[in-house]
């Protein structure tokens, strides 16, 4: 067998995938992108807590990683454009389903709990804050 295919044949996909969105900014970044293409600065008024660094990080790794599109219009001053990638596009479900099992965690956790982990206040409604997010992008 050539060792070539014999090393392809041992990466593990879920591995792969993991290193593709290896931090919460990409996954967050892609979030948001799945309402559609957005400008950097609107990307990074709807990212809470990133930094400018990491979003330029994370958006061109993303992009050579074939997930996101660039599109830089030619105006003074530059205006540029963010999309997801047709590959980016296929994560859609997962997205979806990590946003779904962090709804079910969270009401059914501990709100003194989660008020400790994640720094956060629990609301009456507990969940709901963030629901509008996901529902254009089924």
């Amino acid at each position: 067998m050539n060792d070539a295919l014999s090393n392809v044949n041992k990466i593990c996909p879920c591995a792969v995938t993991i290193s593709l969105l290896s931090s919460k900014w990409k996954i967050l970044i892609m979030r948001d992108l799945l309402a559609g293409p957005k400008r950097y600065s609107d990307l990074k008024r709807s990212v809470m807590g990133i930094s400018q660094k990491m979003l330029t990080q994370s958006l061109k790794e993303m992009a050579a990683d074939g997930l996101v599109n660039r599109h830089v219009y030619p105006e003074v001053p530059p205006c540029v454009e963010y999309s997801l990638s047709n590959l980016g596009a296929s994560l859609r479900p997962v997205i979806y389903a990590l946003n779904k099992w962090g709804k079910d965690y969270l009401q059914k956790s501990n709100p003194a709990y989660i008020h400790e982990r994640f720094n956060i206040a629990v609301p009456k409604n507990r969940w709901l804050i963030n629901s509008e997010r996901f529902s254009n992008i089924r």
